[in-house]
Protein backbone atom coordinates (compact mmCIF):
# COMPACT_ATOMS: atom_id res chain seq x y z
CA UNK A 1 0.00 0.00 0.00
CA UNK A 2 1.39 3.39 -1.33
CA UNK A 3 2.26 6.06 1.55
CA UNK A 4 0.81 9.38 0.85
CA UNK A 5 3.81 12.05 0.98
CA UNK A 6 3.45 14.89 3.76
CA UNK A 7 3.12 18.42 2.55
CA UNK A 8 4.75 20.81 4.27
CA UNK A 9 2.18 22.87 6.75
CA UNK A 10 1.89 26.61 6.97
CA UNK A 11 3.83 26.91 10.62
CA UNK A 12 7.12 28.01 11.89
CA UNK A 13 8.78 25.42 10.08
CA UNK A 14 7.28 26.50 6.74
CA UNK A 15 10.08 28.14 3.71
CA UNK A 16 8.12 31.22 3.90
CA UNK A 17 7.79 31.58 7.60
CA UNK A 18 11.14 33.49 8.28
CA UNK A 19 10.57 35.97 5.22
CA UNK A 20 7.12 36.77 6.87
CA UNK A 21 8.06 37.15 10.39
CA UNK A 22 11.24 39.75 8.98
CA UNK A 23 8.30 41.65 7.46
CA UNK A 24 6.05 42.26 10.37
CA UNK A 25 9.17 43.00 12.57
CA UNK A 26 10.07 45.97 10.14
CA UNK A 27 6.43 46.86 10.49
CA UNK A 28 6.30 47.00 14.23
CA UNK A 29 9.87 49.12 13.66
CA UNK A 30 7.97 51.49 11.51
CA UNK A 31 5.15 51.80 14.03
CA UNK A 32 7.21 52.79 16.99
CA UNK A 33 9.17 55.24 15.12
CA UNK A 34 6.07 57.11 14.15
CA UNK A 35 5.21 56.79 17.69
CA UNK A 36 7.93 58.59 18.47
CA UNK A 37 7.36 60.89 15.74
CA UNK A 38 3.82 61.60 16.89
CA UNK A 39 5.29 62.20 20.69
CA UNK A 40 7.91 64.66 19.44
CA UNK A 41 5.12 66.53 17.42
CA UNK A 42 3.12 66.36 20.13
CA UNK A 43 5.84 68.46 22.17
CA UNK A 44 6.63 71.22 19.38
CA UNK A 45 3.06 71.95 20.09
CA UNK A 46 3.10 72.13 23.56
CA UNK A 47 5.89 74.52 23.12
CA UNK A 48 3.91 76.84 20.88
CA UNK A 49 1.07 76.77 22.69
CA UNK A 50 3.12 77.70 25.80
CA UNK A 51 4.51 80.54 23.89
CA UNK A 52 1.35 81.89 23.12
CA UNK A 53 0.96 80.22 19.71
CA UNK A 54 -2.72 79.11 18.47
CA UNK A 55 -1.47 75.55 17.98
CA UNK A 56 -5.25 75.46 15.34
CA UNK A 57 -4.03 77.92 12.84
CA UNK A 58 -0.41 76.46 13.10
CA UNK A 59 -1.77 73.42 11.83
CA UNK A 60 -4.05 75.31 9.18
CA UNK A 61 -0.58 76.77 7.90
CA UNK A 62 1.10 73.63 7.78
CA UNK A 63 -1.72 71.99 5.93
CA UNK A 64 -1.12 75.24 3.53
CA UNK A 65 2.70 74.60 2.99
CA UNK A 66 2.28 70.78 2.38
CA UNK A 67 -0.04 71.58 -0.52
CA UNK A 68 1.30 72.39 -4.09
CA UNK A 69 1.31 76.70 -4.83
CA UNK A 70 -1.58 75.93 -7.37
CA UNK A 71 -3.48 73.69 -5.26
CA UNK A 72 -3.40 76.09 -2.75
CA UNK A 73 -3.59 79.28 -4.86
CA UNK A 74 -6.59 77.79 -6.39
CA UNK A 75 -8.34 76.40 -3.07
CA UNK A 76 -7.92 79.92 -1.09
CA UNK A 77 -9.94 82.08 -4.83
CA UNK A 78 -12.56 79.55 -4.46
CA UNK A 79 -12.84 79.92 -0.79
CA UNK A 80 -12.46 84.16 -1.38
CA UNK A 81 -15.40 83.57 -4.14
CA UNK A 82 -17.43 81.52 -1.66
CA UNK A 83 -16.83 84.09 0.97
CA UNK A 84 -17.70 86.85 -0.85
CA UNK A 85 -20.90 85.57 -1.99
CA UNK A 86 -22.16 84.90 0.86
CA UNK A 87 -21.08 88.27 2.70
CA UNK A 88 -17.98 87.54 4.71
CA UNK A 89 -15.66 89.73 2.71
CA UNK A 90 -16.56 93.09 1.38
CA UNK A 91 -13.65 92.94 -1.26
CA UNK A 92 -14.39 91.35 -4.69
CA UNK A 93 -11.41 88.77 -4.70
CA UNK A 94 -10.58 89.84 -8.38
CA UNK A 95 -9.58 93.03 -6.73
CA UNK A 96 -7.46 91.94 -4.45
CA UNK A 97 -5.65 89.85 -6.42
CA UNK A 98 -5.23 92.93 -8.71
CA UNK A 99 -3.43 94.55 -5.99
CA UNK A 100 -0.75 91.96 -5.15
CA UNK A 101 0.11 91.43 -8.93
CA UNK A 102 3.02 93.39 -8.65
CA UNK A 103 4.35 90.66 -5.90
CA UNK A 104 3.39 87.44 -6.95
CA UNK A 105 3.40 85.65 -9.88
CA UNK A 106 0.56 83.47 -9.35
CA UNK A 107 -2.02 86.02 -8.54
CA UNK A 108 -0.59 87.84 -11.81
CA UNK A 109 -1.00 84.90 -14.03
CA UNK A 110 -4.65 84.07 -12.05
CA UNK A 111 -5.91 87.35 -13.10
CA UNK A 112 -4.77 87.38 -16.58
CA UNK A 113 -5.96 84.00 -16.63
CA UNK A 114 -9.29 84.97 -15.65
CA UNK A 115 -9.72 88.31 -17.92
CA UNK A 116 -9.16 86.22 -20.84
CA UNK A 117 -11.96 84.45 -20.81
CA UNK A 118 -13.95 87.86 -20.73
CA UNK A 119 -12.26 89.29 -23.68
CA UNK A 120 -14.70 90.47 -26.43
CA UNK A 121 -14.68 89.53 -30.11
CA UNK A 122 -13.84 93.02 -31.14
CA UNK A 123 -12.63 94.59 -28.57
CA UNK A 124 -9.90 94.76 -25.80
CA UNK A 125 -9.16 95.21 -21.80
CA UNK A 126 -6.73 96.86 -20.70
CA UNK A 127 -5.63 96.10 -17.23
CA UNK A 128 -4.00 98.54 -14.76
CA UNK A 129 -2.95 97.58 -11.56
CA UNK A 130 0.33 96.39 -8.76
CA UNK A 131 2.10 98.73 -11.32
CA UNK A 132 1.58 97.03 -14.22
CA UNK A 133 -0.52 97.36 -17.74
CA UNK A 134 -1.75 94.32 -19.90
CA UNK A 135 -3.37 94.72 -23.17
CA UNK A 136 -5.78 91.90 -23.88
CA UNK A 137 -7.39 90.82 -27.22
CA UNK A 138 -8.09 88.33 -29.54
CA UNK A 139 -6.43 87.32 -32.63
CA UNK A 140 -7.79 85.99 -36.12
CA UNK A 141 -8.47 82.70 -35.21
CA UNK A 142 -10.65 83.43 -31.76
CA UNK A 143 -7.76 82.77 -29.36
CA UNK A 144 -7.10 85.57 -26.37
CA UNK A 145 -3.28 87.18 -26.14
CA UNK A 146 -2.27 89.68 -24.21
CA UNK A 147 0.97 91.78 -23.52
CA UNK A 148 2.82 93.60 -20.82
CA UNK A 149 2.82 97.27 -21.94
CA UNK A 150 4.43 98.44 -19.11
CA UNK A 151 7.54 96.64 -16.94
CA UNK A 152 7.71 96.98 -13.35
CA UNK A 153 10.73 96.12 -11.21
CA UNK A 154 9.82 92.92 -8.55
CA UNK A 155 8.73 94.50 -5.15
CA UNK A 156 11.19 94.02 -2.20
CA UNK A 157 12.08 90.44 -1.02
CA UNK A 158 11.18 89.20 2.24
CA UNK A 159 13.44 89.95 5.45
CA UNK A 160 15.54 86.93 6.05
CA UNK A 161 14.30 85.05 9.24
CA UNK A 162 16.71 84.95 12.25
CA UNK A 163 14.54 82.57 14.52
CA UNK A 164 16.18 79.03 15.25
CA UNK A 165 15.00 75.94 13.24
CA UNK A 166 14.50 72.78 14.78
CA UNK A 167 16.37 69.98 14.18
CA UNK A 168 15.09 67.44 11.57
CA UNK A 169 15.64 63.61 10.75
CA UNK A 170 16.80 64.00 7.31
CA UNK A 171 14.78 61.10 5.32
CA UNK A 172 17.78 60.62 2.44
CA UNK A 173 21.10 62.70 1.69
CA UNK A 174 21.28 66.14 1.15
CA UNK A 175 22.18 67.00 -2.91
CA UNK A 176 25.75 67.63 -3.16
CA UNK A 177 25.79 71.18 -3.98
CA UNK A 178 26.73 74.92 -3.04
CA UNK A 179 24.50 77.32 -1.65
CA UNK A 180 24.52 78.93 -5.71
CA UNK A 181 23.47 75.17 -6.42
CA UNK A 182 20.84 74.82 -4.01
CA UNK A 183 19.10 78.08 -4.75
CA UNK A 184 19.14 77.05 -8.40
CA UNK A 185 17.08 73.91 -6.99
CA UNK A 186 14.92 75.80 -5.34
CA UNK A 187 13.69 77.78 -8.26
CA UNK A 188 13.67 74.51 -10.14
CA UNK A 189 11.20 72.68 -7.81
CA UNK A 190 9.16 75.97 -7.73
CA UNK A 191 8.56 76.23 -11.33
CA UNK A 192 7.68 72.08 -11.14
CA UNK A 193 4.92 73.03 -8.53
CA UNK A 194 6.75 71.38 -5.90
CA UNK A 195 5.74 72.01 -1.75
CA UNK A 196 8.31 74.56 0.08
CA UNK A 197 7.67 72.21 2.68
CA UNK A 198 10.05 69.69 0.07
CA UNK A 199 13.53 71.06 0.92
CA UNK A 200 15.94 68.77 0.93
CA UNK A 201 18.59 69.95 3.05
CA UNK A 202 18.62 69.94 6.75
CA UNK A 203 17.58 72.42 9.12
CA UNK A 204 20.93 72.79 10.55
CA UNK A 205 22.45 73.25 6.75
CA UNK A 206 22.86 77.07 5.20
CA UNK A 207 22.13 75.47 1.88
CA UNK A 208 18.57 75.10 3.01
CA UNK A 209 17.71 78.76 3.58
CA UNK A 210 19.37 79.31 -0.34
CA UNK A 211 17.22 76.75 -1.56
CA UNK A 212 14.11 78.81 -0.21
CA UNK A 213 14.90 81.65 -1.87
CA UNK A 214 15.37 80.18 -4.69
CA UNK A 215 11.90 78.52 -4.41
CA UNK A 216 10.58 82.01 -3.68
CA UNK A 217 12.16 83.87 -6.39
CA UNK A 218 10.39 82.21 -8.27
CA UNK A 219 7.10 81.80 -6.80
CA UNK A 220 7.11 84.94 -5.41
CA UNK A 221 5.40 83.81 -2.29
CA UNK A 222 7.00 81.77 1.07
CA UNK A 223 4.22 79.32 -0.22
CA UNK A 224 1.70 80.38 2.08
CA UNK A 225 0.58 83.48 -0.08
CA UNK A 226 2.36 86.73 -1.31
CA UNK A 227 5.13 88.22 -0.02
CA UNK A 228 4.86 90.97 1.89
CA UNK A 229 6.62 93.90 1.88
Amino acid sequence: MARKKKTAGTGHNSAPGPKLLSLIERIERTREEKKSYAEDEAAIFAEAKAEGFDTKAMRRTLTKRAMKPQDLQEMEAIDDVYSHAVGMAKELPLFKAVGTMNVDIAARESVIAALLQLVPTNGEIHLIGGGLTFRMWRDKDGEAQSEELLFQPEGPKRPERNDPAPPRRPAEPAPEVDQDGARKLGQEAARENTPIVKNPFPWDDDRRRAWDEGWRDVAGSDGMGPAED
